[in-house]
Order: C-alpha cells, then structure tokens, then sequence
C-alpha cells in the first residue's frame, strides 16, 4: 500500500515493513536529507519494524559531511524506536563491482587489491615500484601517545595492506557503536549470564557449558535464553560481536 510519494521517493507499507524507491530524479543534498526526514517521520507513525530501500534508480554520491547526519538523525532514530532490519537493493552495475570485490575477498585471494573512483590515481598506483620486501612488511605501530583518558597510535604498513586494515578498523567501530547501545542492558546481566554468554560467543553448545560451569543443562539453557531476551540480539555473530567489545572474548 503506497504511503507517500514525492517526485523524488515513494513508499509502500508492507505489514511492519516500509519499501522505499527512489525515481530517476536528481537529489540535492538538502532535498536528499529532506525525503529521508520524511521517510523517518513516516516509519515512527507506522512502527515500522524493517526497511527495503530499492536503490536501482538512486545515483546520488552522497557527501562525507552527510554521514555522521544520516547516522545520529535517521539511523539511531530509527534503530531506537525498534527497527532492526534494513535492506538495499543496488543496480546490476554496482552488483558487478560487489562481486568483482567478494572474487578477491571470500577466497583469502594472494592479491589485496586496491579501489579507486579517479583513473588517474588508479594509473598513478599501478606505475608505482612495489618489491617484494614491501610486500612482506608487517604493520609496525609508531607514535603511541597518550594524553589524560585519549591516546593516539600511528599505524606504518604498505599501501596494499590498507583496505584490509581500514575493514578491521570499521569493524571495530561498529561494534563499539552497538555495544555502547547496549551498555545499560549488558550491566543488567548477573555474573553468570556473563560467563554463560562468554561461552556461548565461543561456540560452545549448552551440555558443553553446563560441564564447565557444573550446571544443569536446563539452567544453562534459561541463561541463554535471558541473555538474548536482555541484549535483544538476533544472531550468534551479533552476539559474538558484543562480547568482544565488552571484552568477554578477544578477536
């Protein structure tokens, strides 16, 4: 059932879902921030609980400065009024250049190639004398510097190294970002839902945790059951993620 429709977007509610389109008309970067306004509006009036974005007419390069904005203004929002689901389908073009990465990626490829949207750096890039010996340098850290609670590390690694690095980075911000969403209902768990959770990051199966910590399987599975119920998460990775930013397991 079709909700709202601009010039620019349409939306149809879907059960507890919202599907969003974007025409072939071109944004802004007031008019984009507008219609996701209006998007976000929408989906706190209906409870929407999941969002499909279709993305196969949308050739907006969105600006860097919008990031943290569409974050903390339509992201949080959302997330804290109860969403937990968001799709995006992507052109047949964009689909080609996902899978061109995931060729590389999926396999641990020998090559760690580097992307970039400029021919020209590309060109500068690729004439660049690489050796072997560059090839084979760990990643050093310089600079370790603190001051008063903030310090500041200065990573020094070849160029090829980096997207992979820059992943890891990512994927650590992210996890703090959702941890921090869930301090208040981490402190809730008792000392043994902690340990119960530890175990179950690790992949552990209830009878295997209930021989470790001298529980009755039934007990163990109540506090699997409480610690799910109290973190509101969906998946084993989703938890394990959250014990590794709250320091129950390491990477």
């Amino acid at each position: 059932m079709e909700i709202y429709r601009s010039q620019f977007l349409s939306i149809d509610k879907n059960g507890e879902s919202l599907v969003q389109e974007w025409s072939e008309k071109n944004l802004t970067p007031e008019i984009f921030k507008s219609e996701l306004l209006n998007f976000s509006t929408i989906s706190l009036e209906v409870k929407a609980k999941s969002a499909l974005w279709l993305h196969h007419n949308f050739n907006f390069d969105i600006p860097k400065k919008l990031f943290e904005w569409i974050e903390q203004n339509i992201n949080q929002v959302q997330y804290n009024a109860g969403m937990r689901r968001v799709a995006f389908t992507v052109s047949p073009d964009t689909q080609s250049h996902l899978s061109l990465i995931q060729s590389f990626n999926e396999v641990n490829s020998v090559f760690s190639p580097v992307y970039f949207t400029d021919v020209e750096e590309a060109k500068t890039f690729i004439k660049s004398k690489v050796d072997g010996q560059q090839l084979e340098e760990k990643v050093s850290l310089e600079n370790i510097e603190l001051s008063g609670s903030r310090a500041s590390i200065t990573l020094n690694t070849h160029v090829v190294k980096l997207p992979r690095l820059l992943d890891a980075l990512r994927m650590i911000e992210r996890d703090e970002s959702i941890a921090l969403e869930r301090i208040e209902a981490f402190r809730k768990l008792t000392p043994r839902e902690k340990e119960v959770m530890r175990y179950i990051a690790l992949d552990c199966a209830n009878s295997e945790i209930a021989e470790r910590m001298h529980l009755s399987l039934n007990t163990v599975k109540n506090h699997r059951k409480s610690v799910i119920k109290k973190l509101d998460v969906n998946s084993l990775l989703e938890l394990y993620r959250l014990a590794v930013a709250f320091g129950l397991v390491k990477y």
